[in-house]
């Protein structure tokens, strides 16, 4: 963003309607993925953090403190979206 720090951002198709649904700095964002109902978007950050964003309100929740590789820990939402499953060693 222009600030230099790492948001997550959507938009529309046509990249019209861009906004940023994540705030915050001293952290880079890496390794994320929608929920199958395109409601959240997980992600994992260089605090060893897995956040779940809502894209309508872009409230975001920290949900786990992790071990493991700087890149995160692998996450996989349930078919519904109700679950999230993290393999943490």
């Amino acid at each position: 963003d222009e600030g230099g720090e790492f948001q997550v951002m959507v938009a529309n198709s046509d990249g019209s309607g861009g906004k940023a649904i994540t705030s915050g700095s001293d952290r880079q964002l890496v390794n994320m993925g929608w929920s199958p109902d395109s409601k959240l978007i997980a992600y994992n950050d260089s605090t060893m953090s897995l956040h779940l964003v809502d894209v309508e309100t872009g409230k975001d929740k920290n949900v786990a403190r992790t071990t493991g590789s700087w890149g995160g820990v692998p996450f996989s939402f349930s078919p519904d979206s109700k679950w999230i499953a993290i393999q943490n060693f």
